[in-house]
């Protein structure tokens, strides 16, 4: 096989990787968006069917995301439209310490290994890609190829380029949506280190759920709650609370 057929090659399957890749985003953005629509509907049609019940019901959506800092603000936007039409329904968004945790970790492996004369660039840039976004990784990973000298300049790089963890990007953009909603809608709650996988996301938002039955401010609003995530559980709030 000549060059030029070797290079044909790689360009078509350069080409298919980067129509693979933009369908998967276009997928997730469609995804994101018809999925929030529907929940909305359907949480707007339990609520009116409770309404022409006779009951006060309001809704909690817990949301856990872990390494989502990217799509975290978006995914709450998704829900102030139907909240300012009178959705009775709060959201609340569950991420945990371990990924900051799990960042800085990463981080100290990483620059322990740029002072290493003997680095593994494949080790070092298959960790790189778990705090940076996939451009910096690779534009981190390029940085690594280049002569030894080039180290330092790297670790100020990965510093710099550092991905947000969920949690801070959530605390960022909570007041703002809270405030186009005209009330209280949206929350952030971080499980503590000890609470391990999606299952500690939730209890720790269920468990910061339950906290706000005991305030009489808040008793109205927590007298339904919906746990809408790999779960589709029912439960009286105040029954939890005790």
């Amino acid at each position: 096989m000549d060059w030029g057929s070797l290079l044909a090659i790689i360009k078509v399957i350069g080409i298919a990787v980067g129509v693979a890749t933009a369908v998967y985003f276009i997928g997730s953005i469609l995804t994101l968006t018809v999925g929030s629509e529907l929940t909305a509907r359907r949480l707007r049609a339990e609520a009116q069917q409770a309404v022409a019940a006779g009951a006060d019901v309001r809704f909690v959506l817990i949301l856990p995301m872990l390494r989502e800092g990217s799509i975290v603000a978006r995914t709450m936007g998704q829900f102030l439209k139907a909240i300012q039409n009178g959705l009775p329904v709060s959201v609340v968004v569950a991420t945990t310490a371990r990924e900051v945790q799990h960042r800085d970790s990463v981080v100290k492996e990483i620059e322990a290994s740029l002072r290493n004369g003997h680095l593994d660039i494949s080790r070092v840039g298959s960790l790189a890609s778990t705090v940076l976004s996939p451009a910096d990784a690779e534009t981190f990973r390029t940085l690594l190829e280049q002569k030894s000298a080039a180290n330092s300049e790297a670790q100020v790089f990965l510093r710099k380029h550092l991905r947000t963890d969920t949690g801070s990007v959530a605390e960022r953009v909570i007041s703002e949506l809270n405030q186009a909603a005209g009330r209280e809608a949206f929350f952030h709650v971080e499980a503590p280190v000890e609470m391990e996988g999606t299952v500690g996301q939730m209890i720790a938002a269920v468990s910061f759920v339950c906290s706000q039955c005991v305030t009489a401010t808040r008793a109205s609003v927590c007298r339904r709650i919906r746990c809408d995530s790999h779960l589709t559980t029912y439960f009286d709030a105040c029954n939890c609370c005790r």
